[in-house]
């Protein structure tokens, strides 16, 4: 719902510092800005920057950043605690008592009373700055999923944290620097491989971890546990979701819903018309290839008594790349993010401030392409060993499939191998030639399909799916809330066994429940991945204009990236050879965002 920014600094540089780490981070929280700073050690000082966007006690005494009464304790607080209320209550009968009606309030003075450990009792999406300045000490923690963002860095002047690391290089006392290391993985997942970034010494704290800084030492990162729900074995999914929606329609503000028409958002505006609930839905409509999802978007929101409003997308979008590239704050070869903005975009011209999204079921509930394959290599190893000694022969008959289909089966073949944790990460990956990997022995179905939902959970979730949801919902001012990542719904999930999810197909949970509310059409239609139409676009005239631009001759990226390598997979994209989109959009991305951020 914010952006925070906090540094750790000579007084003399700290004020102009972060004030433009306030103004580089204004995207975030436009209602308020404002900081403080509080006498650290020697003539240094510690200044806390925060960046508001209203949404829970929208008045001014609700603002950050927070301060006990007496100042000993102060708070930066971005995001959303969904059980605040309940921590409240508790709070009251210790004879604490509260000026405003906000949940940051709420998660000072639990943490002012039990510090760290305060952690486990909280449930909701955050990242936060908690300082004690009377001990001179302060730690940051972060969400147990990696829904808000948090970075940090230091050099010999500060010790820098934001929500992004744009806010940390808008300080002006560290100097950027492209770390290559990124690259491979980068090119293989779509994403810089968490904690590190590409940016060299900046990192990002891990999910559910706590961060604390020393004076004149290294950061020391190390996790925190959570308190399991006493009641989630007592409770159906259907009533875990329902909890979920409640806590995540929390605030003062207009609310939506991200609608794709596919079964993870179709069944949360099931279950809120189950509730009396009506938000107005928001949709991707691409005019220039009709895409089904558009179609069930708008039967939902019919059928289930919701307000559509399409955002219309063709290939003119185009001419905007660059202004999208210049929002990026790190590159993610995820065109979801584009749409992600486009949707935000819309919903925040129509007054709303926060939006659901069915971000993260896939992970919890095995809902991928991959997972059913892996499911299905599992189960059948002699016949994979057949199809993979055959494929010499098979590949050529994928010409009778569609295009899709096609692209689908060539992965499945290539990504066969004698170890299972290997297959899988090849069905995860864009390229042949996989990053390093610590290697796990698994020893049944069901054990790897455990590790293969938390290796998606740890990683694609977290710098893919989370990020671009949050930057890119962000850059817009609104905020996006993830039910299905509600701590009791994470906690149902996990109590479900690989047959359980895939035997009668994809996240079976989830199917089966939207069927008993009526949506058997939507489980029935096939799986379709929110993207863009990447694949039809650079067939054409003008990707080659945008070709021509992004890459140009003796560009800085040529010394870890051949030209010939990107060129091959342009020529054969476009030949027909094989649908290369995806590859080509990861190298076009990177090349964009590093002349932005270090040439232009």
């Amino acid at each position: 719902m914010c952006g925070l920014n906090a540094l750790l600094c000579d007084d003399s540089l700290g004020r102009a510092a972060i004030e433009k780490m306030n103004a580089a981070t204004t995207h975030r929280g436009p209602d308020s800005s404002a900081y403080i700073s509080i006498p650290w050690h020697k003539q240094q000082s510690l200044f806390l920057g925060f960046n508001r966007l209203k949404i829970v006690d929208v008045h001014e005494r609700a603002n950050q950043p927070f301060q006990s009464s007496d100042k000993r304790f102060a708070l930066l607080f971005n995001g959303q605690l969904y059980n605040y209320i309940a921590l409240k209550n508790q709070l009251l009968t210790k004879g604490v008592s509260f000026s405003t009606a906000s949940d940051t309030e709420v998660v000072l003075h639990w943490l002012s009373l039990y510090g760290e450990k305060g952690l486990a009792d909280f449930q909701g999406m955050f990242a936060l700055v908690f300082v004690d300045a009377q001990e001179k000490t302060f730690f940051t923690a972060r969400d147990a999923q990696g829904m808000k963002p948090l970075y940090y860095a230091q050099s010999d002047e500060a010790l820098l944290i934001s929500s992004e690391c744009r806010g940390i290089f808008a300080s002006g006392l560290i100097s950027k620097r492209f770390n290559h290391e990124a690259i491979p993985y980068y090119l293989a997942y779509k994403a810089a491989p968490a904690p590190a970034t590409f940016f060299q010494d900046v990192w990002e704290l891990p999910p559910q971890n706590i961060g604390r800084f020393p004076e004149n030492r290294a950061a020391e990162i190390s996790s925190y546990t959570l308190k399991k729900s006493e009641h989630v074995e007592r409770i159906s999914l259907r009533e875990g979701l329902q909890e979920a929606l409640f806590n995540h329609l929390q605030g003062e503000v207009n609310g939506g819903i991200f609608l794709s028409g596919g079964i993870d958002s179709t069944l949360l505006l099931a279950l809120l018309q189950d509730l009396g609930i009506s938000l107005p839905a928001f949709s991707i409509q691409f005019t220039d290839s009709p895409s089904p999802d558009s179609e069930y978007a708008q039967k939902a929101a019919k059928q289930y008594g919701a307000a559509w409003f399409p955002t219309p997308v063709d290939a003119s979008l185009w001419d905007d790349f660059e202004a999208f590239v210049h929002s990026v704050d790190q590159p993610i070869a995820d065109s979801a993010a584009w749409l992600t903005q486009l949707l935000a975009q819309s919903a925040r011209k129509r007054g709303i401030t926060f939006a659901l999204s069915g971000a993260g079921a896939d992970e919890l509930f095995a809902g991928y392409n991959r997972h059913a394959a892996f499911w299905q290599a599992l189960n059948h190893p002699q016949l994979m060993q057949i199809l993979k000694a055959g494929q010499g022969a098979l590949l050529p008959l994928l010409g009778l499939f569609s295009s899709e289909r096609k692209r689908h089966a060539q992965q499945f073949l290539r990504a066969l191998s004698p170890s299972a944790q290997e297959t899988f990460l090849r069905f995860c990956a864009m390229q042949a030639e996989l990053p390093a990997f610590e290697k796990k022995e698994l020893r049944n179905p069901e054990e790897a399909i455990r590790w293969a939902l938390q290796h998606d959970q740890r990683h694609y979730l977290v710098e893919d799916v989370l990020a671009l949801s949050d930057r890119m919902s962000m850059w817009q001012a609104l905020e996006l809330r993830l039910p299905f990542l509600d701590k009791t719904v994470v906690e149902i999930a996990q109590q479900y066994t690989a047959q359980e999810l895939l035997a009668k197909g994809r996240k079976t949970p989830l199917r089966e429940l939207l069927i008993q509310m009526d949506g058997k059409p939507y489980v029935q239609r096939s799986k379709m991945g929110f993207g863009m139409p990447l694949s039809q676009f650079f067939h054409s005239q003008a990707a080659l204009a945008l070709f021509e631009a992004s890459f140009p001759a003796g560009h800085p990226l040529h010394a870890y990236i051949p030209s010939s390598t990107y060129q091959a997979l342009i020529a054969a994209h476009r030949a027909g050879k094989r649908d290369y989109a995806a590859e080509i959009y990861s190298y076009l991305l990177l090349f964009r965002w590093f002349s932005v951020n270090f040439i232009d």
